[in-house]
């Protein structure tokens, strides 16, 4: 009974907020959202408590805040309990009823390998595309026939005398441009290429990141061991193969690579593809000529019984991204 009360009592304070109770939306590997913001008179720093179904299972802190919703970095989690989406977002600390027994949280050593840029640089695999569109651009399709036709015309309706020289001089230096042009505009359109970039999220990524954020946000050596074990909790790779794709169209028209999970496959230990267990949909969009777009993919490391997916390397097919692909290996 106590517990549904302070379950009751959670979710009208996150009315507070607005006419919706204030939660968890979102969860990133990069950190979560909450449906609220500048207008309800949130701002950057501050701290809030979180609860699953009246408990308290966590405290995040506000990273970047906008109008209605906001980014945040869980900064604390209850031993044996994660954040969710859907959870309710506090700035009321846990009471007696709604605060389970605490366990001291494992101490992890600081990092100390390569720079988090570094490491980034090592685990991104790219590889490029044509143009960012299927077939030629209009102005590739023209050819020098209706110049030659305009210097042809004359002889043809008035013979050789009516074609004055300073016109077919004309005509002929306009051809020749014009078919310069063209060679400068292919071998532009050669070199003009889209790309897909891929960073692999292995143990020594994520362990960068974390000592990369950790040495921005706090200076107690405790605090900073607790907010390492956080962020690679919510990170998530000890159960997650985890892909951060980059597209960037330096085409000259829009295309789109969705359903962007028929396009990106994990290869087992035997050669078999396997599929997303689930992906950002920003993924599937259209990418406009000089755009670019974002997203994250996520493999399941062990199957239904527990085993382990892979054994050996980690390697990524890309498949039929207009007309190309490749195969990356970590």
């Amino acid at each position: 009974m106590i517990k549904r009360l302070s379950f009751i009592f959670l979710l009208l304070m996150g009315l507070a907020w607005a006419d919706n109770p204030a939660v968890v939306t979102q969860i990133d590997p990069g950190g979560v959202s909450v449906n609220f913001g500048a207008r309800q008179q949130a701002a950057s720093g501050q701290e809030f408590y979180v609860y699953h179904e009246g408990q308290w299972v966590g405290r995040l802190r506000l990273t970047q805040v906008g109008d209605n919703t906001s980014s945040a970095q869980i900064v604390q989690t209850v031993a044996g309990s994660s954040v969710q989406v859907g959870d309710v977002v506090s700035s009321f600390a846990p009471t007696p009823a709604t605060q389970p027994a605490m366990a001291p949280s494992p101490y992890i050593p600081a990092y100390s390998g390569p720079s988090f840029p570094e490491v980034v640089h090592k685990n991104t695999r790219s590889f490029s595309f044509g143009g960012g569109m299927p077939g030629t651009p209009p102005a590739f399709q023209s050819s020098s026939w209706p110049s030659y036709t305009m210097m042809a015309a004359p002889l043809f309706m008035g013979g050789l005398g009516s074609a004055s020289p300073w016109f077919l001089g004309s005509t002929g230096m306009m051809v020749m441009t014009q078919q310069h042009a063209q060679k400068q505009m292919r071998e532009a359109y050669k070199s003009n290429q889209s790309e897909l970039q891929v960073v692999y999220w292995d143990t020594q990524l994520t362990q960068a990141y974390a000592s990369a954020y950790v040495a921005d946000s706090e200076t107690d050596p405790m605090r900073q061991a607790q907010l390492r074990q956080n962020v690679l909790a919510q990170k998530g790779v000890d159960k997650n193969y985890i892909f951060q794709i980059h597209l960037l169209n330096r085409g000259f028209a829009p295309f789109q690579v969705g359903p962007f999970n028929q396009h990106f496959f994990l290869l087992d230990s035997h050669g078999g593809r396997l599929a997303a267990r689930r992906y950002d949909e920003a993924l599937d969009g259209s990418i406009p000529a000089g755009g670019e777009v974002q997203g994250y993919v996520y493999f399941d490391r062990f199957d239904a019984y527990g085993n382990p997916r892979l054994n050996g390397p980690v390697k990524v097919v890309v498949d039929n991204v207009q007309g190309a692909g490749a195969t990356f290996t970590w």
